[in-house]
């Protein structure tokens, strides 16, 4: 796995982390999935996305259902976000020409 690739799963981890066990690591594959790629060429479908990552049919399921079900909410996963970002200065954006 790339550099790129493991910091970018670490914030996703970062992320996840404080989230119900189950949950979490659903969630991370299907937040993985979206940032891979793999939801283009499944054209926005979930189980063909999450199978295209190599995940076997019940992770599938278990990602699905917290996407439906699962006890979070994407206000917190942002300020999550907010705080890796803070923290971590590659993950701020550049600026060029104002």
């Amino acid at each position: 796995m790339s550099s790129a690739s493991e910091s970018t799963i670490q914030a996703l981890e970062f992320i996840v982390k404080p989230l119900p066990v189950g949950s979490n690591l659903a969630l991370l594959h299907v937040l993985w999935a979206l940032l891979s790629g793999a939801f283009l060429s499944s054209r926005g479908a979930v189980f063909p996305a999450l199978l295209r990552l190599g995940l076997c049919a019940a992770q599938v399921r278990r990602s699905s259902q917290a996407v439906r079900e699962g006890a979070w909410a994407s206000a917190e996963l942002i300020t999550r976000w907010r705080a890796w970002q803070a923290t971590h200065s590659a993950w701020r954006p550049d600026q060029f020409a104002g």
